[in-house]
């Protein structure tokens, strides 16, 4: 006898599987895994300036002086970052492990990075070293010294806080955006994103080429002013140009579109991380005198952050390319 269906209809269920939207489920976990890796590594930095610029001599002058940049400026951009790490960590770890997922905390998360990013961008990448290079205003070779550190830093900055934004972005529309659970973001977007990464990457590529031309017109073998710690300029030298090479070769990939080197992208980039830390953590570092050893230790930490940011998220955003001749 043939079974009829039941006419009766059930309800919609408010909650949804993650199997229901097949490959969007593996976007989801890789999203909030990038969140929680970044997350982490602001917690890092914010734990280095924190702890650095908490100091009884430091915060005895906390206002600073014409000769010297605020340390209160400092020490609130590392727990600007501290609070906006920990924040998106715990939104990132909670989504993995229980797959607990509220739209007013990522709302929250996504306030805190926002305004506690642009201070520390503006404080941190920007105002400190403009105010260095005022400093030495009349020697020039310093002044451009100083503002290919501000380069760098502003490179590998916006990658880790900026990429933490977007990141948080997709993670809202994954989660609390049904209506739009196929795409994410779109193609258009994607291809921004990644040109825009890959363009930081020939930022810090440049700077440090710069750096390294510096050094050899003022006869420099090594330097100890932050964040640049060089013993071997050779190895400055060609690790900018491949990091050059590297980011025009990403954004011709975002600007193409070429969803089919997607492979070849992620595997040069996560190759590229390994290989710029080896060069400056384990070639460099090891170099320098005692005297500055604990300071390199510090310093070797946060290369490894700021590197792993500006590789990993135009290596992010180009995984998600897709093939459109094949839709």
């Amino acid at each position: 006898m043939p079974v009829q269906e039941s006419s009766e209809k059930h309800p919609e269920s408010s909650w949804k599987s993650d199997k229901m939207f097949g490959n969007v489920s593996f976007q989801a976990s890789a999203t909030s895994s990038f969140i929680v890796l970044f997350s982490f590594m602001l917690i890092l930095a914010g734990v280095e300036y924190t702890t650095i610029y908490s100091s009884n001599a430091l915060l005895l002058a906390f206002k600073g002086s014409s000769s010297v940049y605020p340390p209160i400026v400092l020490l609130i951009s590392g727990l600007c970052m501290l609070c906006t790490g920990l924040a998106a960590f715990i939104l990132g770890i909670i989504a993995i492990l229980l797959s607990v997922k509220s739209r007013g905390y990522t709302i929250f998360v996504l306030c805190l990075e926002s305004i506690f990013g642009i201070f520390t961008l503006a404080a941190l990448m920007f105002g400190n070293w403009a105010f260095l290079a005022k400093q030495y205003s009349s020697q020039q070779s310093v002044v451009q010294f100083e503002m290919m550190c501000m380069l760098y830093m502003v490179a590998t900055g916006t990658a880790l806080l900026s990429g933490q934004f977007c990141l948080t972005i997709q993670f809202y529309k994954q989660n609390f955006r049904a209506d739009n659970m196929e795409v994410v973001f779109s193609q258009g977007l994607l291809k921004a994103l990644v040109i825009f990464y890959s363009f930081l990457v020939v930022v810090k590529g440049i700077s440090e080429l710069a750096i390294a031309e510096l050094m050899r017109k003022a006869s420099l073998t090594s330097t100890f002013s932050a964040p640049f710690f060089i013993s071997r300029t050779e190895v400055v030298i060609a690790d900018g140009a491949f990091t050059i090479l590297l980011g025009l070769y990403g954004m011709i990939v975002g600007a193409a579109g070429l969803s089919r080197h997607k492979v070849w992208f992620v595997s040069l980039y996560v190759f590229s991380f390994v290989v710029q830390l080896v060069l400056y953590d384990l070639a460099q570092y090891a170099n320098f005198p005692a005297p500055v050893s604990g300071t390199i230790k510090i310093q070797g930490v946060e290369t490894a952050i700021w590197t792993a940011a500006l590789m990993l998220i135009p290596a992010y955003f180009a995984s998600m390319l897709r093939d459109t001749s094949a839709l």
